[in-house]
């Protein structure tokens, strides 16, 4: 969760204002790929949060090109499998990433207007529910744009998983398997084994 200078928690809406802000005078294209990149961060942090410390400098699950949970894809279906996050989450985290993918392997022209992006932006956004849920707030400032929509779910989602990232266990190293201490020249008993 984020934390204003004096150590509170941020609330959502001040989240969402800084980043905003942040991303107001951004193209399109600066903004999903911006936007992706926070949020496959924050995904990384809850994963790593979550699994057994990595005992060296370079983590061989998350670096590099051929580390299994170094693409973004992988790390979400990770984190689903893992129970860190639900299904739908998930699914709009995909919605995201292929909106991302888009816009990065072409050259120019990268408009949220597009019908691919639109489409897909139209579905994260009916997802999630929250502009639906809020007419009050639509009416008073009017139906939200494309990038304002893409923002909203990003925001909302980063803020999850800060919270996530806090929340989750962190698994501990097992302790050595029976062969590891093992001896034909001790007793042994099955409750002596590993637990």
């Amino acid at each position: 969760m984020s934390e204003t200078q004096d150590g509170q928690a941020e609330p959502v809406d001040d989240a969402l204002t800084r980043l905003n802000a942040e991303l107001s005078g951004e193209s399109d294209r600066a903004v999903v790929l911006i936007g992706t990149s926070m949020v496959e961060e924050a995904l990384t942090g809850v994963l790593q949060a979550h699994l057994v410390p990595n005992p060296s400098a370079s983590d061989t699950l998350f670096d590099g090109p051929n580390a299994p949970l170094a693409s973004f894809s992988n790390k979400i279906d990770c984190a689903f499998r893992m129970g860190v996050i639900s299904s739908r989450f998930a699914r709009d985290l995909h919605l995201i990433r292929r909106i991302r993918n888009e816009f990065a392997h072409r050259a120019a022209s990268c408009d949220l207007r597009d019908p691919q992006a639109r489409n897909r932006i139209e579905e994260l956004t009916k997802s999630h529910g929250i502009f639906e849920r809020s007419p009050k707030k639509v009416k008073e400032e009017g139906s939200p744009s494309l990038k304002d929509q893409f923002v909203e779910a990003v925001s909302w989602m980063l803020y999850s998983l800060d919270i996530q990232r806090t929340k989750v266990s962190q698994l501990n190293s097992r302790k050595p398997e029976f062969g590891y201490d093992f001896s034909y020249d001790e007793d042994y008993t099955a409750d002596s084994t590993e637990t």
